[in-house]
């Protein structure tokens, strides 16, 4: 689970793999940009 500032920059960026990944935000406990193999990028507020 990497966490870093989500930025409008790094959902630019990012690349989906071959399984499921969340990136978690720094600054916003439980907020995440889950990438898909698909490549979409549903945003999702998770607990962790």
């Amino acid at each position: 689970m990497p966490v870093t500032d989500l930025s409008r920059l790094l959902v630019d960026q990012v690349e989906p793999s071959g399984k499921p990944v969340v990136h978690y935000d720094a600054g916003l406990k439980g907020f995440g940009l889950r990438i898909m193999p698909s490549g979409l990028l549903p945003v999702s507020w998770t607990p962790r």
